[in-house]
Protein backbone atom coordinates (compact mmCIF):
# COMPACT_ATOMS: atom_id res chain seq x y z
CA UNK A 1 0.00 0.00 0.00
CA UNK A 2 3.00 2.32 -0.42
CA UNK A 3 2.77 5.07 -3.00
CA UNK A 4 5.49 5.19 -5.62
CA UNK A 5 6.62 8.28 -7.53
CA UNK A 6 8.71 7.60 -10.62
CA UNK A 7 10.68 9.69 -13.08
CA UNK A 8 12.28 8.03 -16.09
CA UNK A 9 13.92 8.87 -19.39
CA UNK A 10 15.55 7.16 -22.34
CA UNK A 11 17.98 7.60 -25.20
CA UNK A 12 18.39 5.05 -28.00
CA UNK A 13 19.65 1.89 -26.31
CA UNK A 14 19.60 3.28 -22.75
CA UNK A 15 17.01 3.86 -20.04
CA UNK A 16 17.14 5.19 -16.50
CA UNK A 17 14.58 5.79 -13.79
CA UNK A 18 14.35 6.70 -10.14
CA UNK A 19 11.49 5.50 -7.96
CA UNK A 20 10.68 7.05 -4.60
CA UNK A 21 8.33 5.19 -2.26
CA UNK A 22 6.62 6.95 0.62
CA UNK A 23 7.88 4.27 3.03
CA UNK A 24 11.43 5.55 2.48
CA UNK A 25 12.57 3.10 -0.20
CA UNK A 26 14.48 4.59 -3.14
CA UNK A 27 15.41 2.57 -6.25
CA UNK A 28 17.70 3.92 -8.99
CA UNK A 29 17.53 1.87 -12.18
CA UNK A 30 20.05 2.10 -15.05
CA UNK A 31 20.15 -0.16 -18.10
CA UNK A 32 21.75 -0.31 -21.53
CA UNK A 33 18.61 -1.97 -22.91
CA UNK A 34 15.69 0.07 -24.23
CA UNK A 35 12.78 -0.33 -24.48
CA UNK A 36 12.41 -2.35 -21.29
CA UNK A 37 9.56 -2.85 -18.84
CA UNK A 38 11.26 -1.04 -15.98
CA UNK A 39 8.04 -0.53 -13.99
CA UNK A 40 7.55 -4.28 -13.67
CA UNK A 41 11.22 -4.85 -12.78
CA UNK A 42 11.19 -2.09 -10.15
CA UNK A 43 7.99 -3.51 -8.69
CA UNK A 44 9.62 -6.93 -8.24
CA UNK A 45 12.77 -5.37 -6.73
CA UNK A 46 10.62 -3.45 -4.24
CA UNK A 47 8.77 -6.61 -3.21
CA UNK A 48 12.03 -8.53 -2.73
CA UNK A 49 13.72 -5.71 -0.82
CA UNK A 50 10.83 -5.51 1.63
CA UNK A 51 10.09 -9.26 1.82
CA UNK A 52 6.60 -8.70 0.46
CA UNK A 53 4.34 -10.81 -1.69
CA UNK A 54 2.25 -9.40 -4.51
CA UNK A 55 -1.27 -9.96 -3.20
CA UNK A 56 -3.00 -7.95 -5.92
CA UNK A 57 -2.20 -9.17 -9.41
CA UNK A 58 -4.99 -7.61 -11.42
CA UNK A 59 -6.24 -9.01 -14.69
CA UNK A 60 -8.47 -7.36 -17.25
CA UNK A 61 -6.08 -4.76 -18.69
CA UNK A 62 -7.10 -4.46 -22.37
CA UNK A 63 -4.28 -4.70 -24.92
CA UNK A 64 -4.17 -1.88 -27.49
CA UNK A 65 -2.07 -3.25 -30.37
CA UNK A 66 -4.89 -2.16 -32.68
CA UNK A 67 -8.33 -0.61 -32.31
CA UNK A 68 -10.02 -3.92 -33.09
CA UNK A 69 -7.84 -5.70 -30.52
CA UNK A 70 -8.54 -3.02 -27.92
CA UNK A 71 -12.29 -3.22 -28.48
CA UNK A 72 -12.30 -7.04 -28.44
CA UNK A 73 -10.62 -6.87 -25.01
CA UNK A 74 -13.37 -4.65 -23.63
CA UNK A 75 -12.18 -1.27 -24.86
CA UNK A 76 -12.62 1.86 -22.78
CA UNK A 77 -15.11 0.30 -20.28
CA UNK A 78 -12.57 -2.44 -19.49
CA UNK A 79 -9.78 0.13 -19.15
CA UNK A 80 -11.88 2.23 -16.77
CA UNK A 81 -12.85 -0.84 -14.73
CA UNK A 82 -9.22 -1.90 -14.41
CA UNK A 83 -8.04 1.47 -13.12
CA UNK A 84 -11.10 1.89 -10.88
CA UNK A 85 -10.17 -1.40 -9.19
CA UNK A 86 -6.54 -0.36 -8.97
CA UNK A 87 -7.53 2.98 -7.47
CA UNK A 88 -9.68 1.21 -4.89
CA UNK A 89 -6.83 -1.11 -3.89
CA UNK A 90 -4.27 1.69 -3.66
CA UNK A 91 -6.47 4.18 -1.83
CA UNK A 92 -5.59 6.99 -4.24
CA UNK A 93 -6.42 7.70 -7.88
CA UNK A 94 -4.42 5.73 -10.45
CA UNK A 95 -4.76 6.63 -14.12
CA UNK A 96 -3.36 5.05 -17.29
CA UNK A 97 0.05 6.40 -18.25
CA UNK A 98 0.23 9.38 -20.61
CA UNK A 99 1.79 7.09 -23.23
CA UNK A 100 -1.08 4.61 -22.98
CA UNK A 101 -3.78 7.26 -23.20
CA UNK A 102 -2.14 8.97 -26.19
CA UNK A 103 -1.69 5.65 -28.00
CA UNK A 104 -5.33 4.73 -27.45
CA UNK A 105 -6.42 8.20 -28.59
CA UNK A 106 -4.33 7.74 -31.75
CA UNK A 107 -6.10 4.42 -32.43
CA UNK A 108 -9.47 6.19 -32.38
CA UNK A 109 -8.15 9.00 -34.57
CA UNK A 110 -6.87 6.46 -37.11
CA UNK A 111 -10.20 4.64 -36.94
CA UNK A 112 -12.07 7.92 -37.64
CA UNK A 113 -14.00 7.55 -34.38
CA UNK A 114 -13.44 11.19 -33.60
CA UNK A 115 -16.07 11.68 -30.91
CA UNK A 116 -14.27 9.15 -28.71
CA UNK A 117 -10.88 10.60 -29.70
CA UNK A 118 -12.09 14.05 -28.66
CA UNK A 119 -13.19 12.79 -25.24
CA UNK A 120 -9.79 11.18 -24.68
CA UNK A 121 -8.04 14.37 -25.80
CA UNK A 122 -10.07 16.36 -23.26
CA UNK A 123 -9.21 13.83 -20.54
CA UNK A 124 -5.55 14.15 -21.50
CA UNK A 125 -5.58 17.93 -21.02
CA UNK A 126 -7.79 17.98 -17.92
CA UNK A 127 -6.36 15.12 -15.87
CA UNK A 128 -2.71 14.82 -16.89
CA UNK A 129 -1.46 18.41 -17.11
CA UNK A 130 1.13 17.35 -19.75
CA UNK A 131 4.41 19.23 -20.15
CA UNK A 132 5.41 20.98 -23.35
CA UNK A 133 7.57 18.14 -24.70
CA UNK A 134 4.72 15.65 -24.28
CA UNK A 135 2.22 17.95 -26.00
CA UNK A 136 4.74 18.53 -28.81
CA UNK A 137 5.29 14.82 -29.36
CA UNK A 138 1.54 14.23 -29.59
CA UNK A 139 1.26 17.04 -32.13
CA UNK A 140 3.89 15.42 -34.35
CA UNK A 141 2.22 12.05 -33.90
CA UNK A 142 -1.04 13.51 -35.17
CA UNK A 143 0.84 14.99 -38.14
CA UNK A 144 2.13 11.50 -38.95
CA UNK A 145 -1.50 10.34 -39.05
CA UNK A 146 -2.36 13.17 -41.52
CA UNK A 147 -4.69 14.75 -38.97
CA UNK A 148 -3.86 18.44 -39.26
CA UNK A 149 -6.87 19.45 -37.16
CA UNK A 150 -5.64 17.46 -34.17
CA UNK A 151 -1.96 18.26 -34.69
CA UNK A 152 -2.54 22.01 -34.83
CA UNK A 153 -4.75 21.88 -31.74
CA UNK A 154 -1.87 20.37 -29.75
CA UNK A 155 0.70 22.79 -31.16
CA UNK A 156 -1.56 25.77 -30.44
CA UNK A 157 -2.16 24.46 -26.92
CA UNK A 158 1.60 24.57 -26.35
CA UNK A 159 1.98 28.15 -27.57
CA UNK A 160 -0.90 29.17 -25.30
CA UNK A 161 0.52 27.38 -22.25
CA UNK A 162 4.18 28.23 -22.89
CA UNK A 163 4.17 31.45 -24.94
CA UNK A 164 7.78 32.36 -24.13
CA UNK A 165 9.27 29.09 -25.32
CA UNK A 166 10.84 29.34 -28.78
CA UNK A 167 10.66 25.61 -29.48
CA UNK A 168 6.88 25.38 -29.21
CA UNK A 169 6.48 28.21 -31.73
CA UNK A 170 8.92 26.47 -34.06
CA UNK A 171 6.92 23.24 -33.74
CA UNK A 172 3.71 25.12 -34.44
CA UNK A 173 5.42 26.45 -37.55
CA UNK A 174 6.16 22.85 -38.58
CA UNK A 175 2.53 22.01 -38.06
CA UNK A 176 1.24 24.86 -40.20
CA UNK A 177 3.84 24.22 -42.92
CA UNK A 178 3.00 20.52 -43.14
CA UNK A 179 -0.68 21.42 -43.32
CA UNK A 180 -0.15 23.86 -46.18
CA UNK A 181 -0.68 27.12 -44.25
CA UNK A 182 2.54 28.98 -45.06
CA UNK A 183 1.35 32.34 -43.74
CA UNK A 184 0.80 31.05 -40.20
CA UNK A 185 3.89 28.86 -40.49
CA UNK A 186 6.05 31.92 -41.24
CA UNK A 187 4.45 33.90 -38.42
CA UNK A 188 5.18 31.04 -35.99
CA UNK A 189 8.77 30.60 -37.18
CA UNK A 190 9.36 34.36 -36.85
CA UNK A 191 8.08 34.24 -33.28
CA UNK A 192 10.43 31.33 -32.55
CA UNK A 193 13.43 33.24 -33.95
CA UNK A 194 12.52 36.40 -32.02
CA UNK A 195 12.22 34.52 -28.71
CA UNK A 196 15.40 32.54 -29.36
CA UNK A 197 17.40 35.68 -30.11
CA UNK A 198 16.10 37.36 -26.97
CA UNK A 199 17.09 34.39 -24.83
CA UNK A 200 20.35 33.50 -26.62
CA UNK A 201 18.88 30.09 -27.43
CA UNK A 202 21.39 27.52 -28.71
CA UNK A 203 18.88 26.45 -31.39
CA UNK A 204 18.77 29.85 -33.11
CA UNK A 205 20.39 28.47 -36.33
CA UNK A 206 17.70 25.77 -36.59
CA UNK A 207 14.85 28.24 -36.10
CA UNK A 208 16.35 30.64 -38.65
CA UNK A 209 16.75 27.83 -41.17
CA UNK A 210 13.13 26.76 -40.70
CA UNK A 211 11.97 30.33 -41.23
CA UNK A 212 14.15 30.70 -44.33
CA UNK A 213 12.83 27.43 -45.75
CA UNK A 214 9.21 28.53 -45.30
CA UNK A 215 9.90 31.93 -46.89
CA UNK A 216 11.45 30.23 -49.95
CA UNK A 217 8.39 28.00 -50.32
CA UNK A 218 6.14 31.07 -50.36
CA UNK A 219 8.09 32.73 -53.20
Amino acid sequence: KARMYMHSGALPGYRSSISLYDDGTTIIFLTNISPINDKEILHKIYLLANELEDEFRLDGYPKWNSLDKFKSNGGLPALKNYFDRLTNLCGYEVLPSERSLVSIMALYVEGEELQTADSLKQLFFDSYKPDLSTINSVGYRMLSLDRCDYALEFFRKNTQEFPNNANVWDSQGDGYKNCGDLKNAIDSYRKAVKLAEANDDMNIPIYRENLSSALKLKQ
